[in-house]
C-alpha cells in the first residue's frame, strides 16, 4: 500500500481560521479548477501513448484507469484522495532539496518571462536573510572625511557623523539588494522620512548620479 495523503477538506479546515467565509468560499472554488485539470494531467506524461487520441471529455477517466493500475506512476486515485507510491514517496523524502530548488528555478524562468520589467524577481521571491551594509558604510564615511560639507540629496541638509545613515535610492524593497551604486548618505531623519518612497526622477536623479559619480 502506498503512503495515504490527508484529503484537502482539512487543509480547508486549517485555512478556515485564517481567512473569511467569502475568501474561503473562492478558494474552494479556484481548486475546484485545479482539481480539474492538475492531478490527472500531471500524470499523462507517463501515459502518452496510452491516451493518445482518447476525446479530451475522457482523458482525467483513462488515466485514473491507467494510474490504478500501475505501479510506475507517483500515486493512484482512491475516491475523494491520492495515495502515493511507496518507492516514489521515499524518493521524494529523499531528494527534497533539489527538487525544491528544480522546481523554484523554473518557477522563476517563468515568473521573469511573464514579468520582464520586475527587477530582482528572484530576490523578491527569497529575499535575503542578512543585510550587507558593511562595505557602503565605509565607503561613504571614506568620502565624508574629505567632504565634510556634503548635501543631502533630498534636503539640502548637510550630512554628518552624527546624522549619518544610508540611503537606498530605489528602494530596498524594490531592487532588495544592497549593492553599492544603489546607495547614498542621508541625514538619518530624511531617511527615515523617505522610508520606501521611489524618489521623483526629475528632481533628484541627476543630483544622485552627480554623487555617486563623484564619490568613485
Amino acid at each position: 500500500m502506498g503512503l495515504p495523503v490527508l484529503p484537502l477538506i482539512f487543509l480547508f479546515e486549517q485555512l478556515h481560521t485564517h481567512l473569511s467565509p467569502a475568501s474561503l468560499a473562492q478558494l474552494h472554488t479556484e481548486f475546484r479548477k485545479l482539481l480539474n485539470y492538475v492531478p490527472y494531467r500531471f500524470l499523462r506524461p507517463f501515459f502518452e501513448q496510452e491516451v493518445r487520441g482518447v476525446p479530451d471529455q475522457y482523458i482525467n477517466r483513462r488515466i485514473i484507469e491507467l494510474a490504478n493500475q500501475s505501479t510506475r506512476v507517483p500515486y493512484r486515485f482512491l475516491d475523494n484522495e491520492i495515495e502515493l507510491n511507496d518507492d516514489w514517496a521515499i524518493y521524494l523524502q529523499q531528494h527534497q532539496a533539489i527538487l525544491q530548488g528544480f522546481i523554484q528555478w523554473h518557477l522563476f524562468k517563468f515568473l521573469q518571462k511573464h514579468n520582464p520589467n520586475v527587477v530582482g524577481l528572484s530576490e523578491k521571491l527569497e529575499k535575503p536573510g542578512v543585510r550587507v551594509l558593511s562595505r557602503a558604510n565605509k565607503f561613504w564615511k571614506e568620502y565624508l572625511k574629505s567632504n565634510p560639507y556634503l548635501p543631502c540629496i533630498y534636503s539640502t541638509q548637510i550630512i554628518t557623523s552624527d546624522n549619518f545613515s544610508l540611503d537606498h535610492f530605489l528602494p530596498w524593497s524594490f531592487v532588495a539588494h544592497d549593492q553599492l551604486w544603489n546607495i547614498i548618505p542621508t541625514p538619518k531623519s530624511v531617511n527615515s522620512a523617505k522610508s520606501d518612497w521611489l524618489p521623483s526622477v526629475d528632481l533628484y536623479l541627476d543630483q544622485y548620479a552627480t554623487l555617486q559619480y563623484n564619490a568613485f
